[in-house]
């Protein structure tokens, strides 16, 4: 079964229960779904869309989005999600790197891309959801269009997606993603996450990218309640917990603090007992917003996994298991997956032996297909049968995956590899940090010199030199920074990462250099 064919399944077996739920939009049952995709795929078709061909969408999380997912991978055509705060010149260079047929908008995008229209040379077609120019209207079509079911045969090794990477280490690349490749993503996503049926999941990352596309698969082939908020609010993350009562929810680690901290939160003004399962996404949680957690929800499940756009998860480890018999476990990623392999290799891709540093291979029937008009990369990266996954890692004798850092992130000064986490970890263990990000900058004597960025905690001072005195204290004097900037805040991805190629670009570009 591939992920459109839930769509009769749901509304056979759940009719009347509520299937999508945009808080502050609307919401429907799975036999109200199965209609409105059945609806846009019959427009679809009627528009020339076939098998094969490619629909954008720019939109942000709405009502819609979902639908538009599985209407469009019924009658065979290729999702491609735009990212819609990308720039003007990054959404033209997607659209004419994908080369779409139909592009569906939210009304707030119609002037953007109207001023990119005479660029976009593939797209015959251009629906928007709301009155636009010249443009269909989405819901308009939907009623004009039969509410049956089209027959396209479609097999597993067909391209369901293509999204792109985060592009924080340049253009960004489309990755080929079939509909076997998401099947087996959600079913070890269910196994790993320890999702059942009968749950409510909320995701308040953007639909465009696999952070939450992916939990829409795996609980819509539950026949589970999805809830998607617009935007990252704490306040509405807590109201829309309460209200659906949602069970599970994926948050990137990063903003965990912020919602735990929550005055609602701290003083229990919100009912959140619902929450049984938290993913955390993204990076390694620190263990005191993992106590924290712990403490406020007692009977709660917490998983962190390894993952990439390009294969899905490949780890995964519970983290209250943990927290009190070997809290070293709580730095690493988890072990190896169901129905996924992985390993670690040296330049030459020879396997290395436990603890030994890395590049991180993945191989499984999640592994994507490659990057779409990139042939070579594509080899390149899938060398020997194994996504080469850009992370430099080790494994531990009991087979738990570590992240040391992304290859693009190493910093080589004077000859010598610095990890920038490993300098991050050590600035995070003074009382005064809040933030730290260790990057490399231009230096005539080293190559690169270690720099480190500090968010100061409120009500802390600290100085430059006590910050460099705590590091050498921990690591060895090459690997400490050799200068430190303050910063009230950090540049951010459209998916709530530290962009680190953003922090290191004026450092470059003042010498006509790129990075």
């Amino acid at each position: 079964m591939l992920i459109p064919d839930c769509v009769e399944r749901n509304a056979r077996l759940y009719p009347n229960k509520s299937a999508i739920i945009i808080p502050g939009d609307r919401t429907c049952t799975f036999l109200e779904l199965q209609e409105r995709v059945y609806r846009l795929a019959n427009a679809l078709s009627r528009l020339g869309v076939k098998k094969g061909d490619r629909v954008a969408i720019l939109a942000e999380n709405c009502f819609e989005y979902p639908e538009m997912y599985l209407a469009i991978g019924k009658i065979g055509g290729v999702v491609t999600p735009l990212n819609f705060r990308f720039a003007a010149p990054e959404i033209e260079h997607l659209i004419n790197d994908s080369a779409p047929k139909v592009i569906i908008l939210q009304q707030r995008y119609a002037s953007l891309i109207e001023s990119l229209r005479p660029g976009l040379h593939s797209i015959e077609h251009y629906i928007s959801m709301g009155h636009s120019s010249d443009m269909m209207e989405y819901n308009e079509l939907l009623a004009s269009s039969e509410p049956k079911m089209l027959n396209v045969e479609i097999g597993g090794d067909d391209l369901f997606c293509l999204i792109h990477t985060g592009g924080t280490t340049g253009t960004p690349k489309l990755t080929m993603l079939t509909h076997r490749n998401l099947v087996s993503c959600a079913l070890v996503w269910i196994i790993e996450t320890g999702t059942k049926y009968n749950e409510t999941f909320m995701v308040i990352s953007p639909l465009f990218h696999t952070g939450a596309a992916w939990p829409l698969f795996f609980n819509f082939m539950l026949g589970n309640t999805f809830v998607a908020l617009e935007k990252f609010d704490v306040g509405q993350i807590l109201q829309g917990i309460e209200k659906y009562r949602v069970t599970g929810t994926l948050w990137m680690s990063q903003l965990i603090s912020m919602i735990i901290n929550h005055p609602d939160v701290a003083e229990k003004k919100a009912d959140l007992s619902s929450l049984r399962t938290v993913i955390a996404g993204a990076s390694v949680m620190p263990e005191p917003d993992l106590r924290r957690l712990i403490q406020l929800f007692p009977r709660i499940r917490v998983t962190n996994h390894g993952g990439q756009t390009e294969c899905g998860i490949f780890t995964g480890i519970r983290l209250e298991e943990h927290l009190n018999t070997s809290p070293e476990k709580l730095l690493s990623a988890g072990k190896v997956a169901v129905n996924m392999e992985i390993k670690v290799v040296d330049e030459e891709d020879n396997e290395l032996a436990a603890r030994q540093v890395g590049e991180l291979c993945v191989r499984g029937d999640g592994v994507m297909k490659g990057y779409w008009n990139k042939p070579e990369e594509s080899a390149w990266s899938l060398r020997g049968g194994w996504q080469h996954t850009g992370d430099v890692c080790w494994i531990d004798e009991d087979g738990y995956l570590y992240y040391v850092d992304r290859k693009k992130d190493m910093i080589k000064t004077g000859g010598e590899n610095v990890y920038s986490k490993e300098v991050e970890d050590v600035l995070y263990s003074h009382p005064a940090v809040e933030g730290a990000v260790v990057i490399g900058v231009p230096d005539e004597k080293w190559g690169e010199a270690v720099r480190a960025l500090i968010i100061p905690k409120k009500g802390q001072k600290v100085t430059p030199e006590e910050l460099i005195a705590h590091c050498r204290k921990h690591i060895a004097g090459y690997k400490c920074p050799k200068a430190i900037e303050f910063r009230d805040d950090f540049p951010r991805t459209s998916l709530g990462k530290i962009d680190k190629k953003k922090m290191r670009e004026p450092y470059w570009k003042a010498l006509n250099r790129t990075i």
